[in-house]
């Protein structure tokens, strides 16, 4: 058994843990609050023999057990959480790395196809200047009306 001091009462009631404990309306004034560890809850239990006090102190050994069941739950849990925070790290990087070397070929293969357009452009170029100076008359398509000569 140990005093709780009176920031420690303060922060239980105003942090709304104990108010199924301690009655909103309570007022610490001058005493003191005293808790019991589990230890001490087993000795009390040892010296109290009446049947409500038997009753409550195994009441009170099961809350403390149900709270070592539930701290040993949240470290499982925090435990399970930092290995899938790692695990997302590990993801996120492999993803990253992924879009970078599909945005290295995007750009690869911007610039190939900028190539292969201004080939194109500079093949059309060519191909039309040496379709202008080499014009000949056309036989002209359909029937054709003979001349006289």
């Amino acid at each position: 058994m140990f005093r709780m001091t009176k920031d420690e009462c303060n922060y239980l009631l105003l942090s709304g843990v104990s108010q199924n404990v301690i009655p909103s309306q309570y007022n610490i004034g001058a005493s003191e609050m005293f808790v019991f560890t589990e230890q001490g809850v087993a000795m009390l239990s040892a010296v109290l023999r009446s049947p409500i006090a038997t009753i409550m102190s195994v009441n009170i050994m099961r809350a403390f057990v149900e709270m070592r069941e539930r701290i040993v739950s949240l470290s499982e849990n925090s435990l399970q959480i930092e290995n899938l925070r790692l695990e997302l790290q590990n993801q996120k990087a492999y993803i990253e790395d992924i879009l970078r070397d599909q945005n290295d070929c995007n750009e690869l293969m911007q610039g190939q196809l900028d190539a292969l357009t201004d080939s194109m452009t500079e093949l059309s170029i060519k191909v039309d200047s040496l379709t202008q100076t080499q014009k000949k008359p056309r036989k002209p398509v359909g029937f054709v009306v003979p001349t006289n000569k």
